[in-house]
């Protein structure tokens, strides 16, 4: 999902007492799909503690089943729709153009079809936090406050942590949260002040927006946080239900019910998300074993960027390719209707971003949070900025994709099946330590001097540490595996359950 930043980032700097904010004011942004509300509000110094919650309630699973019902005619409907347009020549011009070594454009439609479906359960789900300015869980929370599950964003309105729970900025029609949770995702309404919940169960009974990153983006989703929390494949099984684009976006800029509600938010959409097609495409979720629907509408939605073969494009081109920030805008939003649980590997990986958080304090806090909480740990160089201006010049922020880069912590603390050398380990930490010592200097290090820091710890490392995003087939336990190292090699945790997820 997505949030809009209209002000400065939030500095938070850690406390030596379970504090989870230090700045007095941030964005609090806080919207369906992460994306689309705006309003700045005062941050509490703390909030309550975080009671105990299921994996999912009953309120959870029986949406699930809704959209279910409704996604599997959806799918039988789309599939013959979407293999007409996988075998169209228009598409297979693209791939001829594209990845002609690769061979997929002599691929039949129901092979490419079957490429794309496997590709989903493989891809991330990733939900960037900490660091942009968007309401939401940050480190200090993380490490200090909510020990034993990453909380949804109305968990922590309402025990306090984002301001006064009763804030009417955040509920219906200033923020078009609720309205794509029960439109879309089939979630019954709250019943507190301003369409709010009225209790902590009742917020705890909604979703945790995910982007499904099916470009394999090292950094995740960037422009939403510093750090990518990548959550477990297990909960395809029962608690995703995935939308065809950004469910904040669609609702402000496509959804007339809510567009012609005195009070809702207004965003000129014409300029910011020019290349979304209202009308093209349906906004139905999908679930596991039901998503042609949602394949076929995200590549409808976004039909101006020929979405479907910019998606074969980034896994089969014959050369590497940019990737621009705001192509990142048309994810599928591949949400949890449940909560994330550290007991369960809810969170198998962490991956921060490395211009901003490598050699920092915050970049220790993360380290240390990964660390306390089991969690492997990697970086990436991603787009290679240290501040990213929301929705701002976005087309002309781009990157080229690279391997991440497993934390030395990851490895002694032996949490994954690969091993360095002590002589490695220290080269490593060597790199931290001269770029802590270069960020004392200057306000802000160029983009040259951070891409060399990149090289240096890449280098201390070996390949068996440098660890490349999923792809459908590199692994076949998605609950313990994180994917191929430069090896080949997949790098899991020890699996206990060996988990196989069968569409």
């Amino acid at each position: 999902g997505v949030l809009l930043e209209r002000a400065a980032s939030v500095t938070m700097a850690r406390a030596s007492r379970p504090s989870p904010f230090r700045s007095s004011f941030a964005i609090a942004t806080f919207a369906a799909g992460r994306c689309c509300h705006v309003a700045i509000a005062q941050m509490a110094a703390a909030g309550q503690p975080f009671p105990q919650v299921l994996r999912s309630s009953a309120v959870q699973r029986a949406a699930v089943a809704e959209i279910r019902r409704k996604a599997e005619e959806a799918s039988v409907a789309a599939t013959p729709q979407l293999l007409e347009l996988l075998d169209s020549s228009g598409f297979r011009a693209h791939l001829k153009a594209c990845c002609s070594r690769s061979g997929v454009s002599s691929w039949s439609a129901e092979r490419l079809l079957q490429h794309l479906r496997s590709n989903i359960y493989a891809s991330e789900l990733v939900h960037n936090f900490d660091g942009s300015g968007h309401a939401g869980i940050n480190l200090d929370i993380a490490l200090h406050n909510a020990t034993e599950y990453f909380p949804l964003a109305w968990e922590l309105l309402r025990l306090g942590y984002l301001g006064d729970p009763d804030n009417k900025t955040y509920g219906h029609p200033s923020s078009p949260s609720n309205a794509a949770e029960e439109g879309i995702f089939r979630l019954p309404p709250f019943h507190g002040l301003h369409d709010l919940p009225s209790n902590f169960e009742e917020a705890s009974s909604r979703l945790q927006y995910v982007a499904l990153n099916m470009m394999r983006l090292d950094a995740g989703n960037p422009i939403f946080g510093q750090v990518a929390a990548v959550f477990s494949a297990s909960y395809w099984q029962d608690v995703v239900a995935i939308a065809p684009t950004d469910t904040g976006m669609y609702t402000t800029c496509c959804n007339d019910t809510y567009i012609n509600t005195p009070g809702s938010l207004k965003l000129p959409c014409w300029k910011t998300f020019s290349p979304l097609r209202c009308d093209a495409g349906e906004m139905v979720a999908g679930v596991a074993g039901a998503v042609d629907h949602v394949i076929l509408n995200n590549h409808r939605f976004w039909g101006s960027s020929n979405r479907l073969g910019r998606l074969f494009e980034s896994w089969h081109a014959d050369d590497d390719i940019n990737i621009s920030i705001s192509e990142t805008m048309s994810f599928m939003e591949s949400n949890i209707l449940g909560n994330i649980l550290y007991a369960d590997r809810g969170v198998k990986l962490l991956v921060g971003s490395f211009a901003p958080l490598f050699g920092t304090a915050r970049g220790t806090l993360l380290r240390e949070f990964a660390s306390t909480r089991g969690i492997a740990l990697a970086w990436a160089f991603g787009p290679g900025e240290a501040v990213i201006s929301n929705f701002r010049n976005l087309t002309q922020l781009t990157w080229r994709r690279d391997t991440r880069l497993l934390d030395s912590t990851t490895v002694l603390n032996g949490l994954v099946n690969t091993s360095a050398a002590e002589s490695q380990f220290k080269a490593f930490n060597a790199v931290w330590i001269e770029m802590a010592a270069a960020r004392a200097c200057t306000e802000s290090l160029p983009k040259s001097r951070l891409l060399g820091f990149w090289q240096n710890a890449k280098g201390a490392m070996p390949p068996e540490m440098h660890l490349n995003v999923p792809a459908a087939e590199d692994c076949t336990d998605w609950h313990a595996c994180l994917g191929k190292n430069s090896l080949g090699e997949c790098i899991c945790y020890p699996s206990d359950d060996n988990f196989v997820f069968v569409a």
